[in-house]
């Protein structure tokens, strides 16, 4: 029995000298670079170097989408090599794709990426190292490099080919918001080649290799349309400049280094060959490897998120097509506008009280009715007045939309410890297969009752408004120090104190995803981490004999962060 790993990169040498490589990666959905995929394309690369047959290479996907970004263990093991590793074994380790990369570009036997579907982060980069790229216009796909998000920049040359293939402006943009092109887009843009209509992308894609083959080494048409880029000098006003004509202001430029590292990289690579350029650019992404924003936003939207979403997503069980409403009032339009664009039916029913829905299904042995709620813009009220007047119901409270994502809370109100196990298990398939066909990110909370008082995003988002903490009937906290992330942080111990949701993983994804918290603090319970002594005193009034117990959960939260 074989032990060798599964081919990653599956080749298929030609004739004429045309290596056909597909990167299929099994067991995902998706092709994400790996330690294993960086190690199987660097075999490729050696073997096109060594390989006197071999003329070209296109290189494409086995799968629907071409490549994305980094896997979760990758990532995980970038941001726990920077706890202790020096720069100089960051750079070695970091710079390893970046280099490949060049070694493609540099390489005298051309490269055509086919790129048949969502291309981003490495995968946009790996495309943009080929000296051509062939996409289908009409495919769905998103190209993009989306790491400011995560409070990085793409360290692989991104931020070096994307201003050199559309321009300073474009570029700049696609950099600062992370922002995705569609292929017609991208194709407009001068990043890719459109396909020829009734060609199939494996043809037009071999077709542009033979030209360049025809051309050799000395090709006759420069890769970087944009090469001579509009000058401006590498230095602060020249950042501010930028930064103002992007709609970075200056609040987000101090709180978000990756915002100013992007603009520094593509303005110092203007004046640099393209392999020093990016040596440069690696030296800005190690900057943000090592700050403690970028580890906050990686922590929490990227290795936070998907472990929580995973688990979600495996309890999803059927969608439900159609649901039962009372009268729904403006306060629950954003329900609306989900049901609908996820194919869900509502059918008005006037035995129903006002903003409840009900679902039907054999499943569920008995109809289940849910309040419908709403986080809103203003001061949010968390009185002690039920959701509808009717605290026996659970309640399903969604998020405005932020640049991050969306969440659904669902209350889930004690006295409904009366279901049976497989009427809890069947409803909580359905509520995540609702997160899961709307994106949406998902969790509990353990009510005493469905009293807008109990609502863990409505509290928090109370206490960002009012600048500062909420005591249980919604007043400013004296005890807490007036600041909308410390109002938020309080709402959070109190909220994982209590139990109401067990997890303070949950707690800080939900906070930023709903817009609520800020990226950049990682969550209201990262927050209390980092801002344990000023925090202290307001805490230890706030929980009283239960401190003890949240510095204990707060201690374990630490813990496992730092074994991701």
């Amino acid at each position: 029995m074989s032990t060798s790993s599964p081919e990653l990169i599956a080749t298929e040498q030609s004739a004429d000298g045309v290596l056909l490589a597909s990167i299929d990666m099994p067991g995902r959905s998706m092709n994400v670079f790996s330690a294993a995929l960086i190690d199987a394309l660097e075999a490729v690369i050696d073997r096109v170097e060594d390989g006197s047959a071999i003329r070209g290479v296109v290189i494409t996907s086995g799968k629907s989408s071409f490549l994305a970004g980094a896997d979760l263990p990758m990532v995980r093991g970038m941001t726990e090599l920077a706890k202790t590793a020096s720069r100089e074994q960051m750079f070695a380790h970091c710079g390893r794709i970046g280099r490949l990369f060049q070694r493609i570009e540099q390489c005298s036997k051309p490269w055509v990426a086919a790129v048949n579907g969502t291309a981003l982060g490495g995968g946009l980069e790996l495309a943009m190292a080929c000296r051509a790229r062939v996409i289908d216009i009409q495919c769905k796909a998103l190209i993009g490099l989306p790491e400011v998000k995560l409070g990085l920049l793409p360290g692989a040359g991104g931020t070096q080919r994307l201003p050199r293939f559309v321009g300073l402006d474009l570029g700049l943009d696609l950099l600062l918001s992370g922002r995705s092109l569609n292929p017609a887009e991208a194709v407009q843009a001068g990043l890719f080649e459109a396909c020829p209509a009734n060609t199939l992308l494996a043809d037009a894609a071999r077709a542009r290799l033979n030209a360049l083959m025809l051309e050799g080494p000395s090709y006759q048409t420069p890769k970087f349309p944009n090469l001579n880029m509009p000058s401006m000098e590498d230095c602060e006003a020249s950042v501010l400049t930028l930064a103002e004509r992007h709609g970075i202001s200056s609040e987000a430029l101090a709180q978000y280094p990756a915002y100013r590292a992007i603009i520094r990289s593509v303005l110092t690579g203007t004046r640099l060959a393209l392999p020093a350029a990016c040596d440069a650019e690696m030296t800005r992404f190690l900057d943000l490897m090592f700050s403690p924003v970028a580890d906050h936003m990686i922590t929490t939207l990227f290795i936070e998120r998907q472990r929580v979403e995973k688990a979600v997503q495996l309890i999803a069980t059927t969608l439900p097509r159609q649901v039962r409403n009372g009268p729904l009032s403006a306060k629950t339009s954003d329900w609306q506008n989900l049901f609908t664009q996820c194919g869900i039916t509502l059918l008005a029913d006037a035995n129903l009280e006002a903003d409840v829905i009900e679902l039907d299904d054999t499943a569920y042995t008995s109809p289940v009715r849910f309040n419908l709620c709403e986080v809103q813009n203003q001061k949010d009220s968390i009185q002690d007045d039920t959701i509808s007047g009717q605290e026996h119901f659970p309640c399903l409270v969604l998020s405005r939309s932020s640049e991050h994502g969306r969440v659904i809370e669902c209350l889930l109100p004690q006295v409904i410890t009366s279901w049976t196990p497989s009427q809890y298990t069947a409803i909580q398939g359905a509520l995540a297969s609702l997160a899961k066909k709307t994106k949406c990110f998902l969790f509990f909370t353990n009510a005493p009752s469905c009293s807008a008082t109990q609502s863990l995003l409505l509290a928090m988002q109370h206490a960002k408004a009012i600048g500062g903490a909420a005591n249980s009937t919604g007043e400013h906290d004296k005890t807490a120090p007036r600041s909308p992330l410390n109002g938020m942080a309080l709402a959070a111990a109190q909220a994982l104190e209590e139990g109401r949701v067990s997890d303070p993983g949950i707690i800080d994804v939900a906070a930023v995803l709903a817009g609520i918290a800020p990226a950049y603090s990682g969550g209201p319970i990262s927050y209390a981490l980092s801002h344990y002594e000023a925090l202290n005193p307001a805490l230890v009034s706030r929980l009283g004999a239960s401190y003890d117990s949240f510095k204990h959960k707060l201690q374990a939260y630490q813990a496992s962060k730092r074994s991701h």
